[in-house]
């Protein structure tokens, strides 16, 4: 047990007795005869109890004093002879955690209140020094999540970097695009980019799941977008050339990485001079729409997801672009923000709202409610390609 319990008591003969009896319950015994000599013990060491025989003033001021104990955890026990009732109440408002009458044939009483007093201090200690080691916890996930949060805006600012102007024209073809993350990263991805002065490689990639794995998968195909036109350029490798031999190299690099990462895609090699778009596609969904005034349809294509299997092989599709044509392509987050319950339903409703936009990016962002929403189910990826005749912007 080993609990030290002060005891303040005038009574000479019953502070020996009591302090015998406490001793043989296994309990640290200090004596003491009066206030002041109590106080020299305080000064030295808190007891985890006090029993004493005092007026209600003398155990208000030796109340004041434990008081001043950082945490207050003694509690008083007042033992005497009352002679009304008002006496035990005005020990209990002076600041004793309880009273028993004073009985040496009869110690139970005083048993049972030192078992309850002492049994709430070593709950109050159990609190208090789970509440400390709470807030360490709690410190230490705080300092962890500030780190977490620098390490997020770094990454979104790195990944931001990766992504391709905003808007960028090549012989009066222009390219657009938005990106609208659920998190900090996304698992979006898109690029455009002319690869010599008839064609332009652009595709749009959505990687399974969220955060930082999957927007690693991005960055690798950042990389892999810039070693494959750096071979073009020294005549190392075509693949660029075909989109599907893009998606076959991808689908290479993804099962390499061991990440257990897939992605849908879609690849496109548009000629500029012929308006001949050759498209590749892995599981792409929704397909791209293509508007030409107030027609819209679906691309035709499928394909098999990116990054799941080592034998595959994905399709070439062919259609020459008709004057003033508009394509717009989304990453699947688009249909969450839409309003049909079935997949059906959502592409004739995304069929619905291209058909009355405009092409731009800011006219699709505003159709689809996407500025005035700060928490996305998924990332959503938007690439708009239209026919302009302004022709400012180039790469």
């Amino acid at each position: 047990m080993n609990d030290t319990i002060l005891i303040l008591d005038r009574d000479l003969a019953a502070q020996k007795a009591l302090a015998h009896w406490l001793e043989q319950k296994g309990h640290r015994v200090l004596t003491c005869h009066n206030l002041e000599t109590g106080y020299q013990h305080l000064s030295q060491n808190f007891p985890d109890l006090i029993l004493c025989d005092l007026p209600a003033t003398e155990i208000r001021q030796l109340a004041a004093s434990v008081q001043q104990q950082q945490p207050p955890l003694t509690p008083i026990i007042v033992i005497c002879h009352p002679e009304s009732a008002e006496q035990v109440i005005d020990a209990l408002r002076a600041g004793a955690s309880d009273c028993v009458i004073k009985n040496l044939t009869d110690l139970e009483p005083l048993q049972e209140a030192i078992g309850r007093q002492l049994e709430l201090r070593r709950q109050v200690l159990e609190s208090q020094r789970s509440c400390r080691e709470l807030a360490e916890v709690n410190q230490e996930l705080r300092s962890h999540l500030e780190e977490l949060r620098t390490d997020q805006r770094a990454g979104r600012y790195l990944q931001q970097k990766l992504f391709p102007k905003r808007n960028v024209c090549y012989e009066g073809i222009c390219f657009y695009r938005l990106i609208k993350p659920s998190l900090y990263l996304t698992g979006d991805f898109l690029d455009y980019f002319r690869i010599d002065e008839r064609h332009v490689v652009f595709y749009l990639a959505d990687v399974s799941g969220h955060g930082a794995s999957s927007a690693f998968v991005t960055i690798l195909l950042k990389n892999l977008s810039t070693r494959l036109q750096r071979n073009l350029k020294r005549r190392s490798s075509e693949k660029l050339r075909s989109p599907q031999r893009l998606l076959k190299r991808v689908n290479k690099e993804l099962l390499e990485t061991g990440l257990g990462k897939h992605l849908t895609m879609f690849a496109g090699l548009l000629d500029l001079s012929t308006r001949v778009l050759t498209y590749s596609l892995g599981a792409h969904l929704p397909m791209p729409i293509l508007k030409v005034g107030n027609e819209t349809e679906y691309l035709s294509g499928n394909g098999m997801p990116v990054g799941l299997f080592d034998s595959v092989e994905f399709e070439t599709y062919q259609i020459e672009l008709p004057p003033q044509f508009s394509l717009a392509l989304f990453s699947d987050g688009i249909l969450d923000v839409l309003k049909s319950s079935t997949v059906a339903g959502k592409e004739n409703e995304l069929l619905e709202i291209v058909a009355q936009a405009d092409m731009s990016i800011e006219s699709l962002e505003q159709a689809f409610g996407l500025a005035g929403i700060t928490e996305l189910p998924d990332d959503i990826a938007i690439m708009a390609i239209t026919e302009s005749v302004n022709d400012d912007v180039q790469l």
